[in-house]
């Protein structure tokens, strides 16, 4: 009967930190074969439509009856590893290795991680499915052993990933506020693909805090919108001050208009008190003239018609 194992935890980050950090790293899945498997050649290959293969090597941690089977004291495995994302909040790894040696073909093992938001962290559930085909007074056996060695190394993956994941997050957060400064603000991408697991399998490893993530630009969001908060108060201060300076010179200004208004106005269009007896007195003055040129015309044609 085929052999499954089944382990469930929650780690304190989301579905995507998970990804990121963990499968989205090749220094990661090497410094995890360099301190499980003591394998410092390990091929982690490029990711291309959600897949890609990593080869390592690890030791044969069976009964000697097993090891007389498999030949060999390490084996080298190439491991073919398939990523999606079922949605936004969860993807699934599959790992299904292949191992390099004589009568490998007899030992099955695929692997299934599949990791899921959740209120304050995430769900990590791996399933390991263990075949060996054997005869039957050997099938079972063999199966056992390989279940308790695929339990093993799950709860070591675990261990692991908790840990590089708990100092991964600390040392953003530590270097966020310089980053921010410095830059101007950090942006955040995930790709579609990821790396799968198994066996002796990726891990979590913190070489270096590549990006901001969501935990830290949400830790960070307290303190910028303060910041920012504060400067738009002094900006509306200053602008509302300004505002009442320019409201008094507009006052200022307004007053010196309507006095030179008054002024135009006594200048070019003068009463009519004041202007009516002077116009009187010139229609008066002008017909008076008038009068005196036509009597003098007059008298001296009278006088030349006589003579």
């Amino acid at each position: 009967m085929v052999k499954k194992v089944e382990i469930e935890s929650t780690v304190a980050c989301t579905a995507r930190q998970y990804f990121k950090i963990i499968y989205d790293t090749p220094s990661v899945i090497k410094d995890y074969h360099l301190k499980i498997n003591n394998d410092d050649s390990v091929v982690v290959g490029s990711w291309s439509g959600g897949k890609r293969d990593v080869e390592f090597k690890m030791p044969v941690k069976v009964p000697d009856m097993l090891k007389k089977i498999i030949g060999v004291d390490i084996i080298s495995v190439i491991e073919h590893q398939k990523m999606t994302w079922n949605s936004q909040n969860q993807f699934k790894l599959t790992s299904e290795p292949t191992l390099q040696f004589a009568g490998a073909a007899k030992f099955a093992t695929t692997g299934e991680v599949t990791v899921t938001d959740t209120p304050g962290g995430c769900k990590v559930l791996c399933v390991i499915t263990c075949n060996a085909t054997m005869p039957w007074p050997l099938k079972s056996t063999v199966e056992e052993v390989m279940g308790k060695e695929a339990n093993e190394t799950i709860q070591t993956f675990i261990i692991f990933a908790r840990d590089q994941i708990s100092k991964y997050l600390s040392s953003v957060e530590a270097v966020a506020p310089i980053a921010v400064a410095g830059r101007g603000g950090v942006s955040v991408s995930f790709a579609d693909e990821g790396d799968a697991y198994f066996d002796i399998e990726d891990t979590v490893s913190l070489s270096s805090f590549r990006m901001l993530d969501e935990a830290s630009s949400q830790a960070l969001q307290p303190r910028l919108i303060g910041a920012a908060t504060g400067e738009f108060e002094k900006l509306l201060q200053g602008l509302v001050s300004n505002i009442g300076g320019l409201t008094a010179q507009l006052s200022t200004l307004n007053e010196r208009l309507d006095k030179m208004n008054a002024d135009l106005n006594s200048v070019v269009c003068p009463k009519p008190s004041v202007l009516l007896p002077v116009t009187l007195a010139a229609l008066a003055s002008s017909a008076l003239t008038g009068y005196f040129i036509i009597r003098y015309s007059y008298h001296n044609q009278s006088s030349s018609s006589r003579h």
